[in-house]
């Protein structure tokens, strides 16, 4: 069995935690191990939980994977569930569903080889949040827009949703890739200067923040990820109800806290 590892947290108080865990995943009990100050939340999983992901990612395109929809999401939700509630009480790095270790003895020795980077961050994140917006974009700004992925202010190219399987003739598809390569400059400024304004909106309010533009149910959707301190979070609602109420083309929708997924992508790997 694996150790399904949910996420790191820096505890001075050592092993005692200051809330009860309820049942992780596959209803096992989840247990602490941990170097010095820094704990990792862990239970044991009998399967191999990155195929388990997959199998959850096929089945929303439409496949048929061995583990069935919702035993995979309800997997997903309790191991959230854990980070969540740690995260109420510490500072910690969220790991993604499916970081296994083959022992506790591995995740021990983990934690002393990355000690210093771990304490590092988690130092950094202490007393912080992640909130996010979500903004439907309207069709004047995704003409030709390409998935993108944005790392603190700076973005690059993931995935070009041209067609290249058969869809469009190859000419066709040729053609579509110009006019999007084209058009890509054009709407990558008009996205910049939206993540702009909306922004100066908050200024002051964040530490960091980060940005994507996903395809999600056929619309276009830019989501601004934000590191907040807590003492800040109700300030940052006032401002969103205020700016929502705006006359504005694009509908915003504000979600969190959350644990800082986007803010720990270095540690995590």
């Amino acid at each position: 069995m694996k150790c399904l590892l949910y996420c790191l947290f820096h505890n001075l108080q050592g092993a005692d935690v200051l809330v009860a865990l309820p049942e992780g995943v596959e209803g096992n009990k989840v247990f602490l191990v941990g170097h010095h100050d820094i704990f990792g939340a862990y239970s044991f999983y009998s399967d191999n939980p990155v195929q388990q992901t997959s199998s959850l990612v096929k089945k929303i395109n439409n496949y048929h994977p061995e583990h069935s929809e919702g035993q995979a999401i309800h997997d997903a939700l309790v191991f959230n569930q854990i980070i969540e509630i740690l995260h109420q009480h510490y500072a910690l790095i969220p790991m993604r569903f499916g970081c296994c270790f083959n022992s506790e003895q591995e995740v021990v020795t983990h934690l002393k080889h990355y000690y210093q980077k771990y304490l590092q961050k988690l130092t950094a994140l202490a007393n912080f949040t992640e909130l996010s917006i979500k903004v439907i974009l309207p069709v004047s700004i995704i003409n030709g827009i390409a998935d993108v992925d944005i790392v603190n202010g700076k973005h690059f190219l993931v995935k070009n949703n041209f067609a290249t399987d058969g869809q469009y003739a190859k000419g066709g598809a040729y053609l579509l890739e110009r006019r999007a390569h084209y058009n890509q400059t054009v709407n990558d400024a008009v996205v910049n200067h939206l993540v702009a304004d909306i922004n100066s909106a908050f200024h002051g309010l964040y530490s960091e923040y980060c940005w994507e533009t996903k395809s999600q149910a056929g619309q276009q959707v830019l989501s601004i990820y934000y590191l907040v301190a807590k003492e800040l979070i109700e300030s940052f609602n006032i401002v969103f109800q205020h700016l929502n109420t705006e006359p504005n083309s694009c509908k915003l929708l504000l979600s969190g806290p959350w644990a800082p997924y986007n803010f720990v992508t270095d540690s995590a790997s």
